[in-house]
């Protein structure tokens, strides 16, 4: 994309423990901005006060977009899931996709649409 710089660097802080800490003191050293859909990276941030309104917005605004994003889906059925006659899937980013009525499709693609979406501690 146009006007978008990448860097890569291999900085560590060795002081800071956490990996969404780290990724907090890295874009502070380079006065960069944090773009993420991470619900914990998103709420990290928030909470050390260590980030501008707009990096909150953007990582709200990201996490919507993600959201929208999934509501139609295709998905691949890798196996049967806990409840009668689900399937499970998984998405890129490693989201747990659990489809109704879908045992018997184990092993091929199908189309799915979101109908609820529920955000834990473990992820979305």
């Amino acid at each position: 994309m146009a006007g978008i710089t990448v860097q890569f660097v291999e900085n560590d802080y060795p002081a800071v423990r956490e990996v969404d800490m780290k990724l907090i003191e890295l874009a502070m050293e380079f006065e960069a901005k944090i773009v993420t859909n991470d619900f914990n990276l998103n709420k990290v941030a928030a909470a050390s006060r260590r980030r501008s309104a707009e990096h909150q917005r953007t990582g709200q605004c990201a996490q919507a977009c993600s959201t929208c994003r999934a509501r139609c889906m295709k998905v691949f059925i890798l196996k049967e899931g806990k409840e009668f006659n689900q399937g499970i899937a998984y998405l890129d980013d490693g989201t747990m996709v659990v489809v109704d009525n879908a045992r018997k499709m184990i092993g091929k693609t199908v189309d799915s649409s979101v109908t609820s979406v529920l955000q834990t501690t473990a992820g979305r």
